[in-house]
């Protein structure tokens, strides 16, 4: 009989990402007062990941309906994500305070991605959604002064 030893298995090889995904861990603050909701955001490479660290700036998206220092507290400094080296995901916290503004205005977002560098990425981004609790009352109380 003779024994023939398997060679072990090659290592995958480590792909190039196509694309990289942020998603959040909660997408909706309401108005109410109530101080600052942290989310945190989550950078995810698809299609593969490198074997050095990268580093993504997250950046608000002119698409974004809630409009800054009005809808919510201007967001300044937003973090950076790092993915560390053969990793396929990094994430940050940010927080967000919306104001309670009394206006009938509907549920407004917060759209934000990361800045790929000089990395050939395709990003995408994703929205934070600020509930309106504001409503339409069904009662109108008038007061007459005759004096």
């Amino acid at each position: 009989m003779v024994v023939v030893p398997l060679a072990p298995a090659p290592a995958a090889a480590l792909q190039t990402p196509s694309g990289l995904t942020l998603s959040v861990d909660t997408s909706v603050n309401e108005e109410d007062d109530t101080g600052p909701t942290t989310v945190n955001v989550t950078a995810t490479f698809q299609g593969g990941m490198y074997t050095t660290e990268s580093n993504f700036e997250l950046v608000l998206l002119g698409s974004s309906t809630a409009t800054s220092g009005t809808d919510y507290t201007a967001l300044t400094n937003l973090p950076t994500i790092t993915i560390p080296a053969n990793q396929a995901s990094g994430s940050a916290d940010i927080d967000i305070t919306p104001n309670d503004d009394r206006l009938i205005e509907g549920d407004e977002t917060i759209g934000i991605t990361a800045d790929p560098g000089t990395l050939s990425l395709i990003v995408t981004g994703v929205y934070i959604t600020i509930v309106d609790d504001d409503t339409v009352s069904d009662e109108i109380t008038l007061s007459v002064d005759n004096g």
